[in-house]
């Protein structure tokens, strides 16, 4: 590229000429938005939103063609409509999802008469066979559940059926030990999140991670009516809770990699000691343990010298299947596998 610059008395600038290559044009870029709510479409009808736009392509007639196939490849359905593009096109072009199920949408751009697309889009849709609410007692049998975080998409996880929640966010409350629920330490009120899931038809299990930490992270606090008077002002503040999931695969969470058997017997006295005081009717659900370690859980049927008992203390245990692989926070350990590579349950130490 080569400039020229003109210049007047004083160095003000009068006029700038440039020697450039001629500009090529340029093709348009396609964007896609659906109106079914986080890809859910809940009847044959759709509309997808779809913007041609360019600062500088030419003005031309052109040609948006969307094509809706399974999962399989097999065309499902398909339709056209012509834009005549200048430089800012919004167009809402329906597509008709006959069957249920998953399907791949493909909007393509095309000059008219043409078979190679200018552009390609995809974006994925799923149509659900509709399913009812249950009731909160039903919820509790069901073994359709997801884990999630603060703001899931609740009515969406309800229309492809699930029925509970792990939610890992319930744990922020916990952080200035659980001294001002709903809200958590840094202010965010919970209670809507249980009044959202509820009316969605999802039941949460409120599931906490590094609740209730000493501070070098080696084990839990020995404060055990820190601990009661925790769990007794969460359980208060949200009856409807049936169960608290004390913990999240400790092993990680802890630095040593370690639980010490009696600390945990004591942390799960003190919680459940909390929940009973506050006469809600909640229970412990034990922490989340990486692999399938049954001998764990049987451990704490029985006596330990110097610990209390808990084999009264808690209803739910919860063992994260990771079949035959790592657990997927750490990607280094085979936890279910023997051998060298195999995770010691933490009830060995």
């Amino acid at each position: 590229m080569k400039l020229r610059f003109s210049l007047l008395a004083g160095g003000a600038l009068l006029s700038i000429a440039a020697n450039c290559p001629a500009q090529t044009a340029e093709i348009p870029t396609l964007s896609v938005i659906s109106e079914a709510l986080n890809g859910l479409a809940t009847t044959e009808k759709n509309t997808l939103y779809i913007k041609v736009f360019s600062w500088t392509a030419k003005a031309e007639p052109l040609e948006i063609r969307v094509r809706a196939t399974d999962w399989n490849g097999a065309q499902i359905a398909k339709t056209s409509q012509n834009v005549d593009f200048k430089g800012n096109n919004s167009v809402a072009v329906p597509v008709s999802l006959p069957q249920y199920g998953p399907y791949e949408i493909t909007v393509g751009l095309f000059r008219p008469g043409t078979e190679k697309p200018l552009r390609e889009e995809k974006t994925r849709l799923i149509r659900p066979i509709p399913v009812g609410k249950l009731d909160a007692k039903t919820r509790e049998n069901s073994w359709i559940g997801v884990n999630t975080h603060f703001n899931a998409p609740w009515e969406s996880l309800s229309k492809i059926g699930v029925h509970w929640a792990r939610d890992y966010s319930w744990y922020w409350m916990t952080l200035d030990g659980a001294k001002t629920p709903p809200r958590s330490s840094n202010g965010v009120d919970f209670g809507p999140t249980w009044k959202n899931a509820d009316a969605a038809g999802i039941t949460i299990l409120p599931t906490f991670s590094q609740a209730f930490y000493n501070a070098d992270k080696t084990g839990w606090i020995e404060d055990a009516p820190a601990i009661s008077g925790g769990y007794e002002r969460l359980a208060r503040a949200f009856p409807s809770v049936r169960f608290w999931e004390i913990d999240n695969e400790t092993e990680y969470g802890f630095v040593t990699h370690k639980v010490d058997p009696a600390a945990y017997r004591r942390y799960i006295a003190a919680a459940a000691a909390g929940l009973r005081k506050a006469g809600t009717g909640a229970r412990v659900a034990l922490t989340g343990t990486p692999g399938i370690f049954p001998v764990d859980t049987a451990a704490l049927l029985k006596p330990l010298d110097g610990a209390p008992d808990v084999k009264n203390d808690f209803d739910i245990v919860n063992y994260h299947y990771y079949t035959g692989t790592q657990p997927p926070e750490t990607g280094t350990e085979n936890t279910n596998l023997e051998g060298g590579f195999a995770q010691v349950p933490v009830s060995g130490g």
